[in-house]
C-alpha cells in the first residue's frame, strides 16, 4: 500500500469580535498601531513598544487584529499575520513555561533574546492550534520579547500565561526513553516521574519488555516489507485492489493478532506500511488494544467505504497499550486500520499484538449435502442432517452432481448397494 487514505477536517476558528473598552485594553488606531494613551493592556506593536511583563507569574489578554506583521515566525514556512509583542527582564537565572493555550485563533509564539531575529524558541501547535514554549531557561539580565503571533494570515482575540516552570527531572517511557520534564507534563504523556532534580544520564529508566506473542494468537503472514515493496497482502484502502484480512473471535467475542509493521522507500519516496482487518460486530461496543515497539497510529473504521471512511482513531506510545471503542450494530462490519505515525525508514522492523473485542467468530463451514431423492443442497452440517440428508464434507460442492438417488425398493441391486456405500 502506498499512502493512507483519510480525509481530514480542517476547523477554522475566528475570533469573535470584542467592545472597546479603554480600562481593559486599548482602542486600535485605523492604521494599525496601538492605543498610545495610558497604560496598555495587552502586547505592543514591535520590540520598541513592547509591553512589559513586571513579575511572574503574568497573565493578559488582548487581540492581534488590527495590528500589522513585523515578525516571520521561524517554525512556521510563511507568515503574514499580524503580531504583538511582550518583554520580560528577569533580575536573576528562572526557568518559565510560556502559553498561549485559551486563543481563540491559530497562533504561532516565538520567543527572541536580547534582539529581533535572535529565536530562542518557536513554537505552531501546542494545545490545539494554539502554542506554547514550556521549560523555557532564561539568564538573569537579558531582555526576552514574546512574539504574539498567527498562522498564515490567522490573528484574533488570545491569552498569555507567563508562569515559572514546575521543577524538572527524568521521565521514564515505556520504550525505554528518559526526557527531562515536570511531573505533570510526564503523567500527561504517559510516562514515569523519577523525582525533582533526577536526570537522563546515566538513563535511569528500565529497557523496553519484549513483544510477545501469545499462544494460540493469529499470525498475520505478512512478507517483510522493503524499499519498492507493493503491498498486495491486507493493504486494505490503500491497495489495487483493496484486500483485508479477515479477523475472528476466538473466545469471548475477542481475537488476537500477532502482526508485523515497517515503514520504506518507493521511487524515493518516504511510505508505511498498514494492515486493515476486517471482522464483523456482535452488537455494542467493539474495544481495539495495541501493544507495539513502535508509536502506533490505530483506528476503528465504522465507515467502510474506501471513498469516504468514516473513523475514530488514537496515537500511541511503544510498549504503552494504546486502546480506543466504538459502538456498531449487530452483524455491522467494521475495519481495523495499525501502521506507524513515521515514514521512510523510522521503523524497519515493529511488532506489535492486537486485541480486538466485541467482534463475531467464524462463520460456520457449509458443503454439499446430498438428500435421498440425488438432489443437492449447500447447508451447514447442521442444517444437512435436520434435512435428512447427508453431508458430504466442509468446502464441497454440487457442480459436478455429487449425488446419486436412493433406491426406494429395498430389495433392489441399486438398494444393496446402497448399503455399502454408507
Amino acid at each position: 500500500m502506498r499512502r493512507l487514505l483519510m480525509v481530514i477536517l480542517m476547523l477554522g476558528l475566528a475570533g469573535s469580535a470584542m467592545a472597546a473598552n479603554l480600562s481593559v485594553r486599548p482602542e486600535i488606531k485605523p492604521e494599525g498601531l496601538p492605543y498610545e494613551g495610558g497604560e496598555p493592556r495587552q502586547g505592543g506593536e514591535t520590540i520598541a513598544n513592547a509591553t512589559v511583563i513586571g513579575a511572574l507569574p503574568y497573565t493578559d489578554s488582548g487581540t492581534t487584529t488590527g495590528y500589522v506583521s513585523d515578525y516571520v515566525p521561524t517554525c512556521v514556512s510563511s507568515s503574514t499575520a499580524p503580531d504583538v509583542v511582550y518583554v520580560f527582564t528577569p533580575g536573576a537565572d528562572i526557568t518559565v513555561d510560556v502559553s498561549l493555550c485559551g486563543s481563540t485563533y491559530d497562533t504561532v509564539l516565538e520567543i527572541y533574546m536580547d534582539a529581533a531575529g535572535n529565536s530562542i524558541g518557536c513554537n505552531d501547535d501546542f494545545c490545539g492550534l494554539q502554542s506554547e514554549i514550556d521549560n523555557v531557561a532564561l539568564l538573569g539580565g537579558h531582555n526576552y520579547y514574546f512574539i504574539v503571533d498567527g498562522y498564515s494570515s490567522g490573528n484574533g482575540a488570545y491569552t498569555i500565561n507567563v508562569i515559572p516552570s514546575a521543577p524538572t527531572g527524568a521521565c521514564c517511557f515505556g520504550s525505554g526513553a528518559c526526557e527531562i520534564d515536570n511531573e505533570a507534563n510526564c503523567s500527561a504523556a504517559g510516562g514515569t516521574y523519577y523525582g525533582d532534580g533526577s536526570v537522563c544520564e546515566p538513563n535511569p529508566c528500565p529497557p523496553p519488555p519484549p513483544i510477545e506473542c501469545p499462544q494460540g494468537a493469529y499470525i498475520e503472514g505478512e512478507p517483510q516489507c522493503q524499499d519498492d515493496y507493493v503491498d498486495s497482502y491486507n493493504g486494505g484502502c490503500n491497495s489495487t485492489p483493496n484486500v483485508f484480512q479477515d479477523l475472528y473471535a476466538q473466545a469471548d467475542d475477542c481475537a488476537t493478532m500477532c502482526g508485523l509493521i515497517c515503514t520504506y522507500y518507493y521511487s524515493g519516496l518516504s511510505y508505511r506500511d498498514t494492515d486493515w482487518y476486517r471482522w464483523h460486530a456482535v452488537g455494542g461496543t467493539v474495544t481495539e488494544t495495541a501493544l507495539c515497539n513502535f508509536d502506533p497510529f490505530l483506528a476503528i473504521v465504522y465507515g467502510t467505504n474506501c471513498n469516504s471512511l468514516g473513523y475514530t482513531y488514537v496515537f500511541g506510545l511503544a510498549f504503552t497499550p494504546a486502546s480506543i471503542s466504538y459502538a456498531f450494530a449487530a452483524n455491522q462490519e467494521g475495519w481495523t486500520i495499525m501502521l506507524t505515525q513515521v515514514f521512510g525508514t523510522g521503523v524497519p522492523a515493529g511488532e506489535y499484538t492486537l486485541d480486538v473485542c466485541g467482534i463475531t467468530g467464524p462463520p460456520t463451514p457449509e458443503g454439499a449435502c446430498c438428500l435421498s431423492t440425488g438432489a443437492c443442497f449447500i447447508f451447514t452440517e447442521a442444517n444437512c442432517a435436520l434435512a435428512g440428508g447427508i453431508y458430504q464434507g466442509d468446502d464441497t460442492v454440487c457442480t459436478p452432481q455429487t449425488c446419486i438417488p436412493v433406491p426406494t425398493v429395498e430389495t433392489s441391486w441399486g438398494a444393496v448397494k446402497n448399503l455399502y456405500n454408507n
